[in-house]
């Protein structure tokens, strides 16, 4: 249990980290800006946020596993419903309070959904079923990375893209851990 709060203090950290270098006025660049720069403004921020969701989907479903209460597995699918409508709302509020919100307490209760339905769904206990899923959602994911949705004039670090970039970080994250927790094959 101790692990998983310590993973989930990580991602945290990391998720704050990449918000903060983008979210700083100074980094808000043109795309003609003589001191533009893809690595330090867009690309570090997007990984971080990506990490984050991975570390904070792998902490949610080893949270989860070694959780003796009862009441909070039973309100796993329901707090992972609100996950997803969390997720929907990125795509069309960009406000940096929201983002934050959505980065941070999104991927744990995405591991939730995903321990919760490999408990439900048989097949996806399957570790090539698994392994197979993650590297689907690897391809969205690097895609995602290097080129997301960017507006004409500015170089969006957060857009349309970022509740994806958390979700399927949240998802590999997930099955991750169910694949490490030994499910049966």
């Amino acid at each position: 249990m101790t692990r998983s709060i310590k993973m989930l203090a990580l991602a945290a950290c990391i998720a704050i980290v990449s918000l903060a270098i983008p979210f700083s006025g100074l980094n808000r660049a043109w795309i003609s800006d003589v001191d533009y720069s893809f690595f330090l403004q867009v690309a570090l921020p997007r990984l971080g946020i990506a990490v984050s969701s991975i570390i904070g989907g792998y902490a949610g479903v080893l949270f989860l596993s070694h959780s003796q209460d009862k009441n909070l597995h039973e309100l796993a699918v329901t707090m992972s419903v609100i996950d997803i409508a969390l997720l929907i709302g990125g795509l069309f509020i960009s406000d940096a309070p929201y983002v934050l919100m959505y980065s941070l307490v999104c991927p744990p209760l995405v591991g939730f959904g995903v321990m919760k339905l490999s408990e439900r769904v048989s097949f996806i206990r399957k570790r090539a079923v698994m392994v197979s899923l993650i590297a689907l959602l690897l391809l969205p994911s690097i895609a995602l990375l290097s080129v997301g949705i960017q507006s004409t004039d500015w170089v969006m670090i957060f857009d349309f893209g970022t509740g994806f970039r958390v979700l399927f970080g949240a998802l590999i994250g997930g099955l991750v851990a169910n694949i490490k927790a030994g499910a049966p094959m």
